[in-house]
């Protein structure tokens, strides 16, 4: 790093069964919505979100993601030890969560490092990222 940067970190372990961002769900009345669960989930991200910014300043410039999901593998079926949730779809709930709380817009991530790893046992189902920014 060079001399006389400043780095702005935040980091967030948010507990709860991670839930892709897939596409919208049409209703029998026309209408376009998420499922209940994601919503549940983004809305969990945010109160994270929003909790860990208080007295910080909203990312506004290019900034790196890293996300690492902890999910428990499926049990018995076609593939049992299955990480379930397209990774992508994953990251695309973190990041419309935390959009305009964490960081002004996720077009700003220019680098992201993404994982999905079996939950540990005795440990929760959640999600740990960080968003770091470098000023010069």
């Amino acid at each position: 790093m060079a001399d006389g940067a400043d780095v702005m970190v935040v980091q967030l372990v948010v507990e709860g069964h991670p839930v892709p961002q897939g596409t919208l769900v049409r209703n029998p009345h026309g209408g376009l919505y998420y499922p209940k669960p994601l919503k549940v989930w983004r809305k969990a991200i945010a109160v994270e979100a929003q909790r860990a910014m208080r007295g910080l300043p909203m990312i506004r410039a290019r900034c790196t993601a890293s996300v690492r999901f902890y999910i428990a593998p499926t049990k018995g079926g076609k593939s049992p030890g299955r990480l379930r949730g397209d990774l992508d779809k994953l990251v695309r709930a973190v990041f419309d969560a935390v959009t305009g709380v964490i960081i002004e817009d996720d077009e700003l991530v220019v680098g992201l490092i993404a994982s999905k790893a079996p939950v540990e046992a005795g440990h929760v189902e959640r999600v740990d990222f960080s968003f770091a920014i470098v000023t010069v």
